[in-house]
């Protein structure tokens, strides 16, 4: 799904140029998963938003941001 997704987003055209395997990249790789654990995260677990940031930094292992964050 990720990768239709991408693939969908990439023949839109911005100024005149397609922006090809790059949003299939940016969907699957970073935007994708960040939306669907906030969504899930919020809906069905009733996390804050400063816990949801949490969730998402410590997964990534981003010492300075986990560190902001806490």
């Amino acid at each position: 799904m990720v990768i239709a997704v991408g693939i969908a987003l990439s023949k839109i055209r911005i100024a005149g140029i397609f922006l090809g395997a790059t949003w299939v990249l940016f969907m699957g790789i970073s935007f994708l998963p960040y939306v669907v654990m906030k969504i899930i995260a919020s809906k069905f677990f009733r996390n804050t938003y400063f816990e949801i940031y949490e969730l998402v930094e410590g997964a990534c292992t981003d010492p300075p941001a986990l560190s902001f964050a806490l």
